[in-house]
């Protein structure tokens, strides 16, 4: 007889639930049972099997022990949500619930990585973390960014070789869309990225379901909120909002990434474009030249004036389409591919990064934290940390 939980809390099903953003009815055919029994579930009335309270975290996406805590667990810190206000209203509950979970599941592994840290006497506290105190000198702060990660403006670096740079000064850099499946992504339209301006341990999260040309933009975005000492989600450019104050410092964050990646001498000549046509060819050759996304330059050309707002609405709308139309093809050459491309493991480390990995390995070899710990860190299941932090394993 299969046993029941009887300790958990029967008040916190139903709270994980609603803050799944999932309503009953939905949340019983995912767990596999009537909308009655989990209700009564909920009451108090019946207990779950050990089984199903395992189906029921993995559907709500806490950790087993919430539901026995004597009351439900305080909201994530997870910083500000800086996106614009339109989207965070037009998102449905279930896409805020998953958000949530994601948020919550960086700040764990960030939590993580901070403690052991903190504990080494040789680590050093990460001086630009919110050194940039004047959000309206956009001059100032390229400057300094670029500083910091040794660009130049005769150098293009595409995203995979910043990331690289933004790294090796001690921030985490990772790629996380999803809880663990497909079935769980986040579009890229509902957030783009999240910081966490810690001085310990600094984390910027990119949203790898983006182009990668996006992904530029979206990470010297981050690492702006990061210099600013701004933690919190970010989602697609718009110059809506920017009369509140959250609006005011993503405007600065937007304005910063985009002057980093363009500058102005690569704008120099350009003058005011007066029809959509030429705009583009403009745009497809600054695209192609700095190795950025066609919505950035168009944001870029917006700020200096060389376009309408009108113009720039309609661009982003094509280029958004542009992208979509991409996506679908690129779906459905995967799906007539019957096998080849990197194995899944290839694939966790790109998304991983390189500084996560060596500092797992480091602290599994130090015996600074668990193998639970460090599967939690990097997403997968115990038995298969090793295999993802050995370089020589593909």
């Amino acid at each position: 007889m299969a046993r029941l939980e009887e300790d958990i809390n029967s008040e916190i099903l139903g709270w994980a639930r609603e803050r799944a953003g999932l309503s009953l009815e939905k949340a019983a055919k995912k767990i596999g049972l009537s909308s009655q029994n989990l209700a009564k579930m909920e009451d108090g009335e019946r207990k779950p099997t050990r089984k199903q309270l395992f189906t029921i975290a993995k559907t709500y996406w806490y950790p087993l022990t919430v539901f026995y805590a004597s009351h439900p667990p305080l909201p994530t810190k997870g910083g500000v949500d800086f996106r614009n206000s339109k989207l965070i209203t037009s998102t449905t509950a279930e896409e805020r619930g998953r958000l949530d979970a994601l948020v919550r599941d960086i700040y764990a592994r960030q939590s993580i990585v901070r403690s052991v840290l903190e504990d080494d006497e040789d680590e050093e506290p990460r001086s630009f973390v919110g050194s940039q105190k004047n959000t309206d000198n956009i001059s100032a702060s390229v400057t300094a960014l670029k500083k910091i990660l040794n660009l130049s403006d005769n150098k293009v670096l595409n995203f995979s070789e910043l990331r690289e740079r933004v790294q090796s000064i001690g921030v985490f850099v990772l790629l996380v869309g999803d809880l663990g499946s497909h079935h769980t992504k986040t579009h890229e339209t509902i957030f783009r990225g999240l910081a966490i301006a810690d001085r310990i341990a600094p984390f910027i999260v990119i949203n790898p379901y983006d182009a990668e040309t996006a992904r530029s933009f979206t990470l010297i975005h981050e690492l702006t909120h990061v210099m600013i000492g701004n933690s919190g989600i970010s989602g697609e450019v718009t110059i809506d909002d920017q009369h509140t104050e959250n609006g005011k410092i993503e405007k600065f964050c937007n304005d910063v990434a985009s002057n980093t990646l363009l500058p102005d001498k690569s704008l120099s000549g350009i003058k005011m474009l007066d029809d959509e046509a030429t705009a583009r060819k403009v745009i497809a050759n600054l695209t192609r030249q700095h190795k950025v996304s066609h919505s950035m330059v168009a944001y870029r050309l917006f700020s200096k004036n060389s376009i309408t707002e009108k113009m720039y609405n309609d661009l982003c709308q094509f280029y958004k389409n542009m992208w979509k139309n991409k996506k679908e093809q690129e779906r459905q050459a995967r799906k007539e591919k019957e096998s080849g491309g990197p194995s899944s493991y290839v694939i966790k480390r790109q998304r991983i990064g390189n500084l996560l990995i060596n500092f797992v390995r480091q602290s599994l070899n130090a015996h600074d934290i668990t193998y639970t710990k460090a599967a939690n860190l990097l997403g997968v299941d115990a038995a298969s940390v090793r295999i993802l932090i050995e370089p020589k394993n593909k």
